[in-house]
This record gives structure tokens, sequence and C-alpha cells, in this order.
């Protein structure tokens, strides 16, 4: 067994036992504090004593402040670790109470923890927000109260009359990589020297302190800064030279012990420059001075951690303290005690014997001086009573900011109406308010799935199964950077690492790592959950994704398509001596793909396999890319790409850029699989062109399986071909997995793997693939009436009679009351396909593929059973070999089944046909009917050939000069194969349509010359000339509209123009017969067609049915690019 084989079972065995067994250490209340009251919302931006009025309490709608309760525990950044308990809910704070105030602590933005190894306290920015957050609520309780603690009467063995204090230097100011949570503060560039100043009012000079530094720089040669410490060197950090091209900066650190002289203490950081293009970044300073504990200001925190784990009991003595002056042990800061002391003169004295075993922390308080405290911020009155700690077990939980709620609501809805789903939507508000103290934090993300995995994921059918994050982040959580505001609506997860392309990233998976043990090692962490994202940031693109997934959901885009699959292969001069690197693995998840799933049609796209054209600054494949944009348009199911790529587009010969995704409008959308760099950084403070796809309102993809940095080629293939085997899996009951569902199982086969953390999936978490389910059978009876029991063979210029039927799912039984239509595609043998080998140097790429299409058409199906019949055309290839069929099929009632066969051979001639020597006949046209030649168009038409012939169409071409071709303007080098695009007319192999949309076109005249060959090879052509008039304004040949008069509670409106297959923007005017505005019905449509239909209830702007009359009605159409024709006729309103 592979390597590769064994991690995708591992995956199905950790995915199927997830919720086997399990006991998490975490607890969680059954309702949250917020459930009921008055709540008030209040912040502070550092750690420290606030106070609050009762009149403040009072303007806040706090009716009595007597029983006022401080809830949350502010702003340090939730641990990642869920090996540990957290805090869960709100808890309760003890508040000293003065005459008409209240006195609380509070925690800031800004954590400090003591490391015992390296003996000096490090901090904690926290990455999400400048404030810590707090809850004011009028209780039915009394006030929980400063208590005092039992005093300690162990016997001292040492006096602690000094303490360990700490200071942070800390500026936010770029982050390097526009990725990751670090942010950096002054540059060492021009200035390579900058003195930061500190305070630490009676330094205890009888003790070694210490002075941190965090920096990176960026040079080619090794560099170093040198720190002072009033003037006297204290330490040098080293900083390696940066080696790699993937690597913004190289980091260096480093702690240095040093002796103050004095409380005034100037540090001066100096960046040895190498060169004077090397620049030096600092990112913190972190000073740790031990300071004498003497009384200094109203309120003065201290610790004293040389105790810690060891035998000795302190008895600290407080100097320099008036009768005012309490100590609290603030150790627990939701119980903060009064801490009984003895005086002599000024000097407090205390024992703490529990020093020795965890860390205490104290604050000496001058109870008089209470009103010189700041007040903390009030954000919000009235907080809306919530309690997510209720919720019942939940399939989906997707969490939306405010102002998209209403679009989130939609989605939640058709999941619970269409997929029998429990869905809530939450806000992110919400969210922070129960799970992380109302500070915004991204682990709130994870604890509420934490609490509902905890609670219901013993059972699998209740377990949570999908998150849906709707809306987009930016690796600038706190808005640091002023363009990121705007388009940040949620948080992101992003890496501690802000100086490597390939070890910076943002991961949404972080949000589905629910396990007790998991936290730290997130790249071997499990998921849980499958988590999805909307990249979103305005109402429109709320409006628009949803709109496209729920009409996804609802299937009403049925067709050939969701039999189509396409991979792109990349091929580049750079990727040397791999040339075909890209092309092979593309190839190979082709071949997982077609075995998963035997129905799908593969269309492979590599490079190599067309002819480059260079000039002077690039090298570009226009055939391939003109196939891709078609294939994209027409659809495809599942489309897989495997190269280069950026945030602009697919490949250095741009075979896929932002122009063309933001211009596309396809109604069958694909399930992207971009196995390339950067595609989708949703993160960043621009746009990028995966998100293009997903946002693209009319058009581009439904959801994205895509990366958001630097990845490699390796990994890549890996992760691309464990996708592969879950795209197309079933159960045992023929359900076929969502797309969390395939996300999910794909990370989870690469334990350890550090690359798949920057693949993301942007969409709908709960969708489900649009392939056929449950499965109809489109299966074969006979080919020219033997039984397929029997191998037949299908010859050059022999009648071709398919006979079948559609199968019931799971059974052999005909379904009877299947009446719709089978599409069939008919392929010729495989071939062995050799690439041009366009690189100098490079060897020509090997694959093999089914290029030759023997028939394409629609047949239909009644009472279950159907028949198919074409020619054979004579360009076949005439060794013998095994074909292939490919069926869909649709009916009325909404089924859909796929087939596929190859019992059956392609070779040899019919030498019996009775031969003719007419062509095709050729009716065509420019986007309409209407068009004559030498008319006047659009600079992007859509090209309309209606053709047949009593033989039928040569859609092969592999005869020379057999193609089906469009040449414009005459020119040899300027041509289009349309083999493909020919559609036969339903259950009628001799006629049929072929529609192309033109790529731009010049203003000016022009020709197009269209020639097509029958089966028998007599070809046919024709000549149309036409003038391209950039800007010219779409026009009506007709509108009315039916029925008319109007009996009912509706009528539709109908147009006839000149712009199938384009955006337009259609407003509908109704007057009455004085002129007086009524309604306006708008839609923006992807006309398919030259005739497009716009329903309408009959009644005015305010939904109250018109009374019975005559109207008017004007009819506005505008094309995107802004001009508009109108029309206007009548309409009558009946009983």
């Amino acid at each position: 067994m592979t390597r590769q084989a064994s991690l995708w079972i591992l995956a199905l065995f950790l995915t199927s036992f997830a919720n086997a067994a399990f006991a998490s250490v975490h607890t969680y209340a059954n309702h949250s504090v917020l459930a009921q009251g008055t709540w008030i919302k209040i912040r502070i931006a550092s750690t420290g004593f606030y106070r609050l009025t009762f009149d403040d309490l009072r303007k806040a709608g706090i009716t009595n402040p007597q029983d006022v309760h401080v809830y949350g525990y502010g702003g340090a950044e939730l641990p990642e670790d869920f090996t540990k308990p957290f805090i869960d809910d709100l808890p309760d704070n003890a508040v000293y109470v003065g005459s008409n105030y209240i006195v609380f602590y509070a925690q800031g933005p800004i954590s400090w923890q003591y490391n015992t190894t390296q003996k000096r306290f490090t901090h904690v920015t926290n990455c999400y927000s400048d404030y810590g957050y707090y809850f004011i609520n009028q209780g039915s309780t009394p006030t929980k109260r400063i208590s005092l603690a039992t005093a300690d009467t162990s016997i001292p063995t040492d006096t602690a009359d000094y303490f360990l204090d700490y200071a942070l230097h800390e500026k936010d100011l770029i982050n390097l990589a526009n990725s990751g949570r670090e942010f950096y503060g002054e540059t060492f560039s021009y200035t390579n020297s900058y003195t930061f100043p500190f305070t630490f009012v009676n330094a205890d000079t009888r003790r070694n302190s210490f002075i941190s530094i965090d920096a990176v720089a960026n040079s080619t040669n090794t560099s170093s800064f040198t720190v002072n410490v009033n003037s006297a060197t204290v330490g040098t950090v080293g900083i390696a030279a940066v080696s790699s091209m993937y690597d913004l900066a190289r980091d260096g650190s480093g702690a240095f012990p040093f002796t103050p002289n004095m409380d005034n203490l100037n540090v001066t950081l100096t960046y040895n420059q190498p060169n004077s293009v090397a620049t030096g970044y600092l990112n913190w300073i972190e000073m740790n001075v031990y300071r004498k504990l003497i009384m200094t200001n109203s309120v003065m925190f201290f610790r004293n951690p040389d105790f810690l784990n060891t035998v000795k009991i302190p008895l600290f003595t407080l100097s320099n303290a008036n009768n005012n002056v309490a100590i609290w042990n603030i150790t627990d800061p939701q119980n903060i005690q009064t801490v009984p002391t003895t005086r002599q003169e000024t000097t407090l004295r205390f024992v703490s014997s529990a020093s020795n075993k965890n860390l205490q922390q104290f604050v000496a308080i001058d109870t008089s001086q209470m009103s010189a405290l700041p007040s903390p911020e009030i954000v919000q009155t009235n907080v809306p009573n919530q309690d997510l700690h209720a919720l019942s077990a939940q399939d989906m939980v997707i969490i939306s900011p405010d102002a998209f709620i209403s679009e989130a609501e939609q989605l939640a809805q058709i999941h619970r109406d269409h997929d029998h789903l429990k869905v809530t939507v939450v806000t992110p508000e919400q969210v922070y308010n129960e799970f992380s103290s109302g500070t915004p934090d991204a682990t709130a993300y994870r604890k509420i799935m934490k609490m509902l995995y905890d609670k219901y994921g013993s059972n699998p059918t209740t377990a949570p199964k999908y998150l849906l994050l709707f809306g987009r982040g930016c690796f600038d959580n706190r808005g640091i950077i002023p363009t990121s505001e705007p388009i940040r609506q949620l948080l992101d997860f992003e890496s501690y690492n802000s100086i490597s392309q390939t070890a910076s990233y943002m991961s949404d998976d972080y949000f589905g790592f629910l396990d007790d043990n998991s936290g730290v090692n997130l790249n071997s962490d499990i998921l849980r959950i499958g988590v999805g994202r909307f990249p979103i940031y305005t109402v429109d693109q709320a409006e628009a994704t949803v709109n496209k997934t729920i009409q996804y959901i609802e299937n009403q885009n049925t067709g050939y398509w969701k039999n189509q699959v396409c991979f792109v292969g990349d091929y580049y001069a750079g990727d040397a001596p791999d040339y075909d690197i890209h092309m092979t693995q593309a190839d190979s998840i082709a071949s997982i793909t077609a075995s998963a799933n035997p129905y799908v049609q593969v269309n492979k796209i590599y490079l190599d396999a067309f002819q480059a054209v260079t000039n002077a600054t690039s090298v570009t494949y226009p055939t391939a890319k003109d196939k891709l944009l078609n294939l994209i348009k027409s659809g495809v199911l599942l489309l897989n790409y495997t190269g280069h790529g950026g945030t602009s587009g697919w490949s250095n010969s741009q075979i896929l850029t932002t122009d063309d995704i933001q211009s596309m409008y396809n109604q069958n959308l694909a399930l992207w699989v971009t196995a390339t760099c950067d595609f989708t950084r949703c993160d960043y403070t621009d746009l990028t062109a995966g998100e293009d796809v997903f946002l693209n309102p009319n058009g581009g993809g439904i959801a994205l399986f895509t990366t958001t940095r630097t990845v490699f080629s390796t990994s890549n293939f890996i992760i691309n071909q464990n996708f592969a085997h879950n795209v197309f899996y079933r159960d045992s009951n023929g359900n076929s997995l969502r797309l969390g569902d395939m996300m999910m199982r794909t990370k989870n086969a690469m334990p350890g793997d550090d690359n798949k953390m920057n693949f993301i999936l942007i969409g709908d978490p709960a969708l489900k693939l649009a392939f056929p389910a449950p499965n109809f059978t489109v299966v074969v009876d006979s080919i020219n009436h033997v039984p397929i029991s029997k191998t037949d063979t299908l010859n050059a210029l022999s009648t071709m009679t398919i006979s079948g039927h559609v199968d019931e799912p799971n059974t052999n039984n005909v379904c009877t009351d299947f009446n719709g239509y089978v599409q069939t595609k008919v392929f010729d043998k495989v071939e062995k396909m050799t690439t041009l080998a366009n690189i100098s140097g490079s060897s020509p790429f090997v694959y093999y593929d089914r290029p030759n299409i023997l028939f394409s058409g629609k047949s239909l199906v009644k009472n279950g059973r159907f028949t198919v019949e074409a020619i054979i055309p004579k360009d076949i290839d005439y060794n013998f070999g095994t074909g292939r069929m490919s069926f869909y099929a649709a009916d009325s009632l909404g089924h859909e089944g796929q087939g596929n066969f190859t019992n059956f051979f392609v070779g040899g001639t019919n030498n019996q046909i009775a031969w003719e020597n007419n062509g095709p006949d050729i009716h065509m046209y420019l986007n309409t009917p209407e068009f004559r030649n030498g008319d006047k168009v659009n600079s992007t038409p859509l090209f309309v050939a209606d053709v047949s012939d009593q033989t039928g169409i040569n859609t092969i071409g592999s005869g020379i000069g057999h193609d089906i071709t469009l040449t414009l303007d005459n020119d040899p080098n300027n041509y289009y194969v349309l083999n493909d695009y020919f559609q036969s007319n339903i259950g009628d192999y001799r006629s049929g349509v072929i529609q192309y949309k033109l790529p731009t076109l010049s203003n000016g005249k022009h020709t197009l010359t269209f020639k097509i060959w029958d089966v028998l090879n007599n070809s046919s052509d024709s000549t149309i000339n036409f003038t391209v008039q950039q800007g010219i304004s779409p026009d009506f040949y007709k509108i009315y509209n039916y029925p008319n008069p109007v009996t009912g509670e509706s009528t539709n409106f109908v147009l006839q123009h000149d712009r199938p297959d384009n955006i337009l923007s259609i407003k509908v005017f109704v007057y009455d017969i004085t002129g007086r505005l009524l309604n306006i019905i708008q839609q923006t449509a992807v006309t398919e067609s030259s005739t497009t239909t716009i329903p309408w209830n009959v009644t005015d702007a305010n939904g109250v049915r018109l009374q019975p009359g005559i109207y008017l009605y004007k009819v506005e159409i505008a094309s995107d690019n802004g001009s508009y024709s109108s029309k206007t006729q009548k309409v009558i309103i009946s009983q």
C-alpha cells in the first residue's frame, strides 16, 4: 500500500471515530448570565483599577447602583491551548464599594506571564483588540464585594522588601509580510539608533535586572543590534542573513542582565548595518527591574517570584504607606481579597506562604484617593439579552456581522428546508460576549464550537458539523492599517510568523480543532468540523453570493455540465528541468477523479499541448485560454488547476487573469480547486483573484478549495490527491459528502503537514456538489439492436442506434415516470497525446485522452426509455479500439441521472452508405435572428449558426481541414475551432446549433467566414459582414407581455433584443394612463438568448394589486457599459 493511500484510510478512520468516546476537561453553564437582566458594556485600554460613580451607573440605566455587578475577564488574549481549563461565560468579579462609587480591577489587552526557567516576565499583546471589555449588571443579589482574607499565620523565613516590576515598549506600525499577527515598530535604516526611556521608581541597585529585545532585519549579510542601558553596553542581538527568496527578514532576540544605577533608564538600540540597504525593525523591549517595596503613587502593583517553588515563606514589608493604604490580593481577579496586615508606623507587613507555590499578585492602594482612578468607557447601554449557552445541538453555525444577518438567515433557511439541517446564525459580538468577555478574539469562534462539540459531540447525529464564517477578514485584526477597516468583517486566525512567505499563514482550520489536546501543534490537530468562509464585506456581495448558493442548492441549472470536469496543468520555463511537473500532477489527479466517478467526462488542458505565442515580454497560450474560458462558460462541475499563480490569476502565461474572472457570466458554477500560490489571499487589504471567482455576482464559481499563501508543489500534489479521493465519495447509503466534509477528510489525512494550513474552503461548507444524488442511472440496452451482452462495433459512416433506459436509484428497475431528455456524447478511442515541447530544452509530455467526439445530442426520454440515432463520421481512426458513451438525463420532476458505457468498439468503415455531395445548410447571424448582413454590433457579439445535413454534422475534425471553423477577417492565423460547440437538436442528429461568444473585437468593419462539414466530408461555408461599434446601445426588436389582458395574479414581460449572452440591467416602469409611476421592476440578468422574460405580480410598489384598467409600461435595458434603450407598450388588467 502506498503512503498516500495509507494516509487517506487513516483520515477515514479518524473521521469515522471522531466522536467515539471523549470526556472534556471543560464544563459549561446551561445558560449565560446575559440571558436576563439589564446589561451595560464597558471597555478599558490598560490593566488597572477603574471607578464608576453611582451617577454614571444611573445615567447608563442602572436604577439601583448598590446592587451592581461587574462581569467578565477583560482583554487578555484567550489561550489557544485547549488542554487547560478556560473561563466559561462571564464570571462575577469582586468590587470595592464606596459611598457613591464602585472600584473594580480590569485586565487590559497586554498580559504578563512569569517564565520560571528564564526568571523573568514575558508579555503577550492581544493581536485582536486594543481594549478589554466587561459587563455591568444590576442584579437581584447584593454586589460581590472584595472579601477579607484569612490572616496567614505561617512563620516567615525571609523578608520581601523588594519586588520584580516590568515594563514594555512596543509599537505596532508595519507588518512586513502582510501576513501573520506580528507588527513591527521603529525602522532602523536612515536612522540606525533610537533611545527609549524607562522609569522604575526606587529601582533596587542591589539586584540584577533584565532587558529583553526582539527585532528583525532584512539583510543579505549577518547583522546585529547593540543594546545599551544608560550608555553601558549590556549585549548584542545577532541576526542571520536573509538567504531565502521567501524570507522578508530574519529575527533575533536576546535577554541581558544588568544592574540599574538609577531610576531613570535610557535604553539605546543601535542597528549595525552591514551594508547601505540593510534595514532593521524593532519588535519590542521588555524590562524586568527589581524595585524596593516602597509605596509609590496611590496604586502600586507588586509581586515577588523569587520565592516561587522554594520552601521559603516571605514576609512582605511595604514602607511609606499611610493609614489609608490597603493591600489586596488580586491573584484571582474574580475573587480579590483584602490581605490582613500589621502596621508599624508607615510600614505594612503580611505573610504570604502561598507565594512559594503559586505566584501571588498584590496591589497596594490608597483608598482615600479613589476619586483619582480612571473611569471605563461605556460602549453600549441596554445590551440585548442573549443565551448561546442554551443552544441545542446544531449541525451548522453561521457567524455573521449584523449587516449581513438577513442574507445569512436566508442561507440558513434553505439548509433547514432543503437539507433538514439544524442551523443557527449568531453575530460575532454575541460570540465575544459569552466566550471572550466581550473582547474581540478569534478563539471565541472556536470556543462556541468547542462548547457544542463537548455537549453534543459524543453522538454523531447531534455533533456540530459545519462552521461558516460569513464575512471577510484581514491579517490586520486590530485595524492598525487604515485600509483594512472597510474589508474586515470577521477576525482571522493568523500565524505568529510575519516575516516568511512560506511559514506565515492565515487558517480557518483553527476553528475546527475542538479536541481537548488541540491548539498547540496545529499541523497535527484533527479537524472535527468543516469550516468555510464567505469573504464578503458589503451587503451587495452578501446578497449575490447567497443568491447563487441558493440557486445551486435548489438545482436550478441542470444539464450535461454536471458530467464535465476539467484539469489544467501549467508549463513554465522556470520549472527546469521538471518542465512537465504540473502537467504530470494534473494528469494523475484527473485519473484519480475518473476512477472515483466513472460518469464524469474529463477535459484536459495541459498548456504544452497548445501552440505557444511568444513576444518580447511574454509567452501565452491563447488557444488553451480560449478553451478554458469557454468550458467555464458552458459549465463544468469541477475545475482543478495545478501550477504557478498569484493574487491576480493563474500561470506566468496568464491563462486566467483577474479581468477574465471579473468579466465571467456563467450560470453553471464549478467547484474550483487551485493548487497554486496566493490565489485566494482573502486576508489581504486588496481583493484577490480567487475571491473574485466567488464574489462574481454573474458567475465565477460556487466555491473554492484554494490557497491563501505560497505553497509547495509536492505537498500541493498530496493534498490534491486526497481531495480527489473525497470529492465524489459516497457512503454506504449513497450519500455524497458536503464541501466541509471533503475538506475535513482531506486535511486529516495529512498529519504534521504545514502546507495544508495554507488551503482554505471559500464557500458554504454544508453545500453538496450538484452531481445527481440520489443517482438515477442511465443504462444502455442495445447498440444497433444488438444486446450489450454482445460487443458491437461502430464503423465510420455506419448508423448508430442506441437504445436505453433510466433506472431508479439503487435498483435495476426502469423508472417509468421519468419523462424528459437524455444528453449523449459518444467518444472515439483513447489516444496517446504528445505535447509540443514549446520550451527549448524540454521534452514532450505524453498523456492519454479521448479528443474526438463522434456525436453530441439530446434525445427524448418517455416512460424511462430512449433511443439515440446518428451516423458515425468518416473521420474516425479506423483502427479498432474501445469507445465511450457518456449520458446525462433530466426530467420535469427534478430527477437527474448519469451513465457511462464502454463495452463497444470503434473502428473500420461502412462501405454500404448512400453517398451524396451536398454540404450542410447554414443560417448564421450575430446576436439575434434579426441580424442583417452589414449590421452594427457590440464588441463581443455572440455568433450563432443553425446547421443541418441529411447525414449529420462532422464534429471530429481529425481529417485534415475537416474542423468546424470560424475565421475572422480572412486571416488564416485568426480562426476558431468550434467542434466542441455543436449541439444537435433534440431527437434529430441531422440538425443543430453552434453558439460561440467572440472575444473583444476592434472597432470597425469585419468579416466572419464559417465552414462546416458533414459526416461524408462534404463542406459548406458562409460569410457575413458586420461593423463593431464599441459602446453601442442594446436594441429591442419586440416587447410584449403575456397573458394580456391579465386575468390572474401575474404576467410576464418578454423582451426580444440583440444582446444574448450578456449582462443586462433591465427595468420595467409601470404607469397609469395619466403617467403616474406605480412600480419599478428591476432585474440584472445574464441573458442566455436574445429573448428574456421578466415576471410581474401586477402590483404597485407597495405590493397592492392594481385595479382593472389600461396601464403603460416602459422597458429599459442597459448593458454593462451603461448604454441603454427603451420601448413602451400597454397592458390590460382585467378582474
